[in-house]
């Protein structure tokens, strides 16, 4: 258990386990929690004893307020004087720990001494194939530079279609909010004076319905001239409403164009992934192995921009590995055989290494079924879900 577990615990024998980063009162309670036997394993590199002598003076060297270590040693200090430094008493029913031995380091396995002629050749090769796969990638970046400037372009127009009908929107307002002010005041005119001429006297009433008459007419010719002027009527809602209702009617050009422009957008979109992939041509996979689910991420969400960066920094990096491969070709083909023995039995010593930690990070829990596997397409010329 556990030092915090163990505290309020007495047993006949206990082990404690020492190693670097424990604290005074932590070692004085392991090392307090058996009756008749206290055994310590101390952790030290290649079982040195000086180091574990060092870890355990370091430890008992910290300030503390327990007291049961003074107490102890002044109990021990006789027993130091009289059986030397070290007092080593075993216990009956728990066997002594022995230092741990450091393990031999397991025989790296030598390859085949036939493979060494061919060391330079296969560098060299894969040198080549990542040096076209760059070729190809950087050309389909190139189709992807095309079509991300025309969704720029369309970008622009969005930006400057938003603007404009902003611009068009508070302008229309000031110039509504005027107009309706006028053509509601000779509405209201003219409705005053028809309610007048209905309650003329008699000696007025002829001259009331003439320029009741007139107030009429006047407020019909200015509809008119609002109608023409705004390509709406004024309506019979409120003045706010009607402002805002003429000045949105208004601003619908600006939507349509936005939205044939969101149309040619899409349709950009769809023929740049199209290029794209036919630009990438029949390219192996195995060539772009490790690039291909990021490749694949960039692609699928029909963005050209963001798949030209992903294309040009997958080209780059083919461009840097091919260009390492070929000096490393260069070299090996000037080597000697037992150089080239030593550098194949150290890449195939760290493939090992990595492939063990890998499988102790992520074991292998299912097989692969055979639909599930990328094959190379003939017809397509790439890895299925491109």
């Amino acid at each position: 258990m556990t030092g915090y577990g163990a505290q309020g615990i007495t047993v006949d024998e206990a082990v404690q386990l020492v190693d670097e980063g424990m604290d005074r009162p932590g070692f004085y309670v392991g090392a307090t929690r058996g009756r008749y036997t206290n055994q310590a394993a101390l952790i030290a590199p290649d079982a040195d004893p000086q180091l574990a002598r060092r870890l355990v003076e370091q430890v008992l060297g910290q300030p503390g307020a327990d007291t049961g270590w003074k107490a102890a040693n002044l109990h021990a200090k006789t027993d130091r004087e009289r059986m030397g430094d070290l007092v080593d008493l075993h216990s009956v029913h728990v066997p002594p720990i022995q230092p741990q031995q450091p393990t031999q380091a397991e025989p790296v396995p030598v390859p085949d001494p036939a493979r060494l002629a061919r060391v330079a050749t296969e560098q060299t090769e894969t040198a080549a194939r990542e040096a076209a796969a760059a070729s190809v990638l950087e050309r389909a970046a190139a189709v992807a530079a095309r079509y991300a400037a025309q969704l720029a372009g369309i970008d622009q127009k969005l930006a400057e279609f938003d603007a404009a009908r902003t611009a068009q929107l508070a302008d229309d307002r000031a110039g509504l909010a005027r107009s309706v002010t006028h053509v509601d005041e000779l509405r209201r005119t003219a409705g005053d004076l028809e309610h007048a001429a209905a309650n003329a006297g008699l000696l007025h009433r002829g001259q009331a319905r003439r320029d009741a008459a007139d107030a009429r007419q006047t407020a019909k010719d200015a509809e008119r001239a609002f109608r023409k002027t705004w390509g709406q009527d004024r309506g019979l809602d409120t003045a706010p409403q009607a402002v805002e209702r003429i000045a949105h009617a208004r601003a619908g050009i600006w939507r349509y164009r936005t939205n044939v422009a969101r149309r040619d957008a899409d349709n950009i979109r769809s023929q740049a992934r199209d290029k794209i992939l036919a630009s990438l041509g029949n390219i192996h996979p195995s060539w772009i192995d490790g690039y291909a689910h990021d490749l694949e991420r960039a692609i699928r969400p029909d963005q050209p921009d963001h798949a030209q960066e992903r294309l040009q920094r997958a080209a780059a990096d083919l461009r840097e590995s091919s260009s390492e491969r070929a000096k490393l070709a260069a070299d090996l083909q000037g080597a000697s055989p037992q150089e080239r023995l030593d550098w194949l039995t150290q890449r195939e010593a760290a493939a090992a290494r990595a492939s063990e930690l890998w499988e102790r990070v992520q074991p292998t829990t299912h097989r692969a079924r055979p639909e599930d596997e990328h094959h190379h397409r003939p017809d397509r010329g790439i890895t299925p879900g491109w």
